[in-house]
């Protein structure tokens, strides 16, 4: 039984995909997900291989390859430091890592962006392989490339800085903008006009 991969059904394959503590398949007929030990047996007598689909694999291994992605990704020094540190913890890793994401909320946004683009990204693979069994053409998955630069990539710090003199600058722009003279090929800079 085919059907089609609309955005809720994705929303809701994505959602069992990270569920660890039931076995889940994806009912083609009602369109959702369903726990294949809670299906009663008057509901359906024989399980049909064409209404009942495995989900796309994805283990805590996987969930792991995505956190080092993403931390090899992120421009902030000091960040990117607490995420590997976190990453080379043996336990509570996935939850370690969350708490620190949630002291730079911006980050922590494309945190989730990236991972849901990888998690599509498994779905759409796992879709085609259907499709190819239905004897259908493969359909393809605009991926996100665009990766934002925030302000939590960069540190900034304030420092004193004179103003610029007005009667420097007026006397650079009087001698910056003469007519051009083909006999007189000189440039001058600031910095020149300054020693002037």
């Amino acid at each position: 039984m085919t059907f089609i991969l609309s955005p809720e059904i994705i929303d809701d394959i994505m959602f069992s995909m990270e569920n660890q503590d039931q076995i889940l398949s994806f009912d083609a007929l009602e369109g959702i997900c369903v726990d294949m030990d809670a299906i009663d047996d008057d509901y359906e007598t024989v399980i049909d291989d064409q209404r009942y689909y495995d989900l796309p694999d994805w283990t805590s291994a996987q969930g792991f390859r995505v956190m080092e992605q993403f931390t090899a990704r992120v421009h902030n020094p000091l960040l990117r430091e607490a995420l590997l540190n976190v990453l080379g913890q043996r336990k509570g890793v996935f939850r370690r890592y969350k708490e620190v994401l949630r002291a730079a909320p911006a980050v922590e946004r494309e945190w989730y962006r990236f991972k849901d683009q990888q998690m599509k990204a498994a779905v759409y693979e796992w879709y085609n392989d259907l499709r190819r069994l239905w004897g259908l053409e493969k359909i393809s998955f605009e991926e996100e490339t665009d990766t934002q630069l925030l302000p939590e990539d960069f540190t900034f710090q304030i420092q004193k800085h004179d103003a610029l003199d007005a009667e420097l600058l007026r006397d650079f722009i009087r001698k910056t903008d003469w007519p051009a003279d083909d006999d007189d090929n000189e440039m001058l800079s600031f910095d020149e006009t300054a020693a002037i």
